[in-house]
Parts: C-alpha cells; structure tokens; sequence
C-alpha cells in the first residue's frame, strides 16, 4: 500500500502504510529503502530516513541500491562529504550499470566540489 499510494501521490498515506509495515516488520529492508528513499524526494522525515538505511547498510553493507538510498539520504541533508563515500561505494560495487545511481553520484560530486570526475 505504501507503494501504491505513493504512486498516486498520496504522500501522507504512502508514508501511514509504510510506518504500519515497519511496526509489523522493522527489518525488512525492501520496505526500509523504498521508505527512505520516499522521505528523501519529499524532503521530510530525513532524519529518520537515515537512521533507517543506516540499519539497513549494517545488514547489507555491498548493496549497490540501498547504498545509493543511503547516499541520497545523507545529500538531501546536506551531508555532502558523507554522501560522496557512500555512492562511491554504490558505484563501486554494480551501481555504474543503474541510470539512478549514476545521476546521484553526479549530483553528489558536483556538491563536494569533484567536477573533474564528472
């Protein structure tokens, strides 16, 4: 439900069913990301967002996806140097072939400065 309504631009009850799937299960990294990373583009909730991918990259520490989410995260909150080491390793580690990740590590060099690496 979380997906649907934000796909409807529902925000408020995407995030409702989310929170209601984290109570049911807090560990289930699929929701934990597609979660974080909605709070990201909305721009709300970042902290929390964080503190989730956090968890989420203990148990999945090489996740291209999830890393990516990290990073965003962290850019969103203005946390650009953190971000930079978190999507390099999302690039590193199979996020060069993701259109996603690419775009994010672009954004992400272009805030610390790197754009010779662009």
């Amino acid at each position: 439900l979380g997906d649907t309504y934000h796909k409807l631009k529902n925000d408020d009850k995407s995030n409702l069913y989310y929170e209601k799937a984290l109570a049911l299960n807090p560990k289930n990294d699929y929701i934990i990301n597609n979660y974080s990373f909605y709070l990201s583009l909305q721009k709300t909730n970042l902290i929390r967002a964080e503190k989730l991918m956090t968890d989420c990259i203990k148990r999945n520490p090489n996740n291209a996806t999830y890393l990516d989410t990290y990073a965003w995260c962290l850019f969103m909150l203005n946390k650009y140097k953190e971000a930079l080491s978190v999507i390099t390793k999302a690039y590193n580690n199979g996020g060069k072939k993701s259109a996603v990740i690419v775009e994010h590590y672009g954004d992400i060099l272009f805030k610390n400065n790197k754009k010779e690496k662009l």
